[in-house]
């Protein structure tokens, strides 16, 4: 019952063969990318690995990534399974992927939200238009029609308020713009499409909008500085111009609205009584008498967040990507978060920086496309830079203390978060078994992969041999979890095997269904494969009055041996009297002068060399068919 290095470090190629699912799943160019993982009981996930960089330990902040990777938005078909929502500890080592449920389509918002009162995940699927929201048993819960992809469907939010009872939805809104917005910005040639952007406000009971706002009657075109070509393409784009492109609204604790417009740098203030624009911060499009904003600049920015109200300032944060993908020059060295500090019950009202957070990267390097601000609930401050993923941890005064990069360059993600978590699926662990040849002679080693999706509370796994039936469970040993995926390796045989899943506190928490150990191969049988089929006809032959019960018995160290010593005097008995047989025929005249086919194929080894003979395939192993009808 020793644990080999040496079978450790082999296992990764061979054991993919254990699933059918694997050959199904490896259809894409980047199956095969180190930067991703592989597992065995699930060939179905292959979540992107980290680089990760812990530079404060004793500051980090305890909990959990929630990130949703993916290659590009609007995909036209389903990825493979590195695309959806999944669950990271600490150190980048998987606990959840959520790519069954989204079915590999690209998921947008994955966290931990407040609905009516419980802790949920919530997210966003693109192609469906849906809101999913899920339990910690990672069961799917509700459902929510939020639109249509390409009709009024916009991914960029699914943010819950007041407790829950609330949530805030962007929408799409695709029209001709009027004859004077169109004159605003010196276009005479026709009809001009743009996408007028806006949001609702949901009740989360009944997913009924309480309160729908749209940029239509609010914004010109004239403040958008997305400005890729002349008027004209852009006016008659098939997709329509995208002038204000809204990714994010928040509320306020007087219950009006922080809207963020990326493609007009700017933020808009939004009266929560009839939708009127109260002040727009930033922009291009106001005086510089209507703000003191003492040096405060930012364009292309994300994730507007209210923080509060200190009796004389509004506290919001947003990322300040301060370049995008367009022509826009970069408005400031690197992408940052910033904190920023208002006071609008004054002429000029102001606003200034309270706290930046500098790209963990440093000069030069932007977060161009998306990403967020977080703020924890100790103070720490958590970015997603969106680029490879890239996230990172600062401590209240801006210290770096963690900072980590998907090792894939050809994956990012919309938003990073951080939350504390613990995960109980409703669903089983996984087991998958196998059987081979060991480096002993003779010997037949049992691999065991198991894992749990989700788990969280997991400490060690208990490996057990057993029954077609699942009884009796005998206890083969413990092994310390090592990470999403545990193989555990067991210098014997077990046909049938049982893993459970044990906590910190050594309760047993879940177990696996039967796992089938698949057959070994010819050249694996060995003493230890005919002494697990004694034990299995045994079991059902002579004692079915042990079906049922659990039996916790550790198998005797001296057994495998005890049972190969008597199959080998077995041997030398038979032998013996086979010889004595032969010789008394002989002696009467009745074998003088025959030979047969196998006396002759033995008398021409004779003949031969060791290493000729050595070089032969081993004959068909009658146990290994035995086995089969056994089990």
């Amino acid at each position: 019952m020793q644990h080999r290095s040496w079978l450790k470090s082999s296992l990764a190629l061979p054991l993919f063969l254990l699933s059918p699912l694997q050959a199904a799943a490896d259809i894409h160019k980047y199956d095969k990318d180190s930067g991703l993982f592989s597992y065995v009981t699930h060939p179905e996930i292959k979540a992107p690995r980290w680089k990760v960089n812990i530079t404060e330990p004793d500051l980090v902040t305890p909990g959990y990534w929630f990130v949703a990777p993916f290659e590009r938005i609007d995909q036209p078909e389903p990825g493979n399974g590195w695309i959806g929502p999944h669950i990271y500890d600490g150190n980048g080592e998987l606990v959840w992927s959520g790519v069954s449920m989204t079915e590999n389509w690209d998921t947008i918002d994955f966290k931990m939200s407040n609905v009516r009162g419980k802790d949920m995940m919530t997210f966003l699927v693109q192609r469906t238009g849906n809101g999913l929201i899920v339990d910690n048993s990672f069961q799917l819960r509700e459902t929510v029609d939020v639109g249509t992809l390409g009709v009024d469907f916009n991914s960029h939010e699914f943010n819950f308020i007041e407790d829950g009872t609330k949530a805030i939805v962007l929408s799409e809104g695709r029209r001709n713009a009027t004859k004077e917005q169109a004159l605003g910005v010196k276009y005479e040639e026709g009809e001009c499409v743009a996408m007028f952007d806006g949001f609702k406000v949901l009740d989360t009971k009944t997913w009924k909008p309480l309160f729908e706002w749209s940029s239509f009657d609010h914004v010109a075109l004239n403040e958008s500085t997305f400005l890729d070509g002349p008027i004209k393409d852009l006016c008659t784009s098939p997709w329509a111009w995208d002038f204000i492109h809204l990714n994010s609204v928040d509320r306020d604790h007087n219950g009006d609205f922080y809207v963020s417009g990326r493609h007009t740098d700017t933020i808009y203030k939004v009266s929560k009584d009839d939708g009127h624009i109260m002040w727009r911060l930033h922009g291009h499009q106001k005086d510089d008498g209507e703000w003191d904003a003492k040096g405060l600049s930012f364009s292309r920015q994300h994730n507007v967040r209210f923080r509060g109200f200190n009796g004389t300032h509004e506290i919001i944060s947003i990322l300040d990507n301060a370049h995008g993908q367009d022509k826009q020059h970069a408005t400031h060295d690197f992408s940052r978060g910033l904190t920023i500090a208002l006071k609008t019950d004054v002429e000029p009202k102001t606003a200034g920086i309270v706290q930046a957070i500098d790209h963990p990267l440093g000069h030069g390097n932007y977060a161009p496309r998306r990403g967020n601000y977080q703020l924890l609930p100790n103070g720490h401050v958590f970015m997603g830079w969106s680029e490879q993923a890239t996230q990172s941890e600062h401590t209240e005064d801006g210290k770096l203390v963690m900072q980590a990069t998907l090792a894939t360059e050809w994956l990012g993600t919309y938003r990073s978060y951080k939350f504390p978590f613990v995960g109980q699926p409703a669903h089983p662990p996984r087991a998958a078994s196998a059987a081979y040849m060991s480096e002993y002679r003779n010997t037949t080693s049992t691999v065991v992969h198991v894992s749990w999706n989700g788990a969280t509370e997991i400490a060690s796994w208990n490996l057990y041999k057993t029954t077609e039936s699942g009884s009796p469970m005998i206890k083969i040993f413990s092994k310390e979890k090592t990470g999403f995926e545990t193989a555990m390796v067991w210098e014997g045989f077990a046909a049938y095997v049982i893993v459970e899943a044990v906590d910190k506190s050594g309760n047993v928490v879940g177990r696996s269904n039967i796992a089938k150990t698949l057959e070994p191969p010819e050249d694996a049988m060995s003493a230890a494969v005919a002494e697990e089929l004694f034990w299995l006809q045994e079991i059902s032959g002579e004692n079915d009055g042990w079906r049922g019960k659990d039996v916790y018995v550790p198998i005797p160290a001296e057994r495998s041996f005890s049972v190969s010593l008597l199959i080998f005097f077995f041997g030398v008995v038979c032998s013996v009297a086979a010889f004595i047989v032969v010789w008394r025929l002989r002696a009467k005249g009745y074998l003088r002068g025959v030979k047969t086919q196998r006396y002759q194929a033995l008398a021409d080894e004779e003949k031969l060399g060791d290493e000729e003979v050595a070089e032969r395939p081993y004959p068909q192993r009658h146990s290994s068919r035995g086995f089969r009808d056994s089990s």
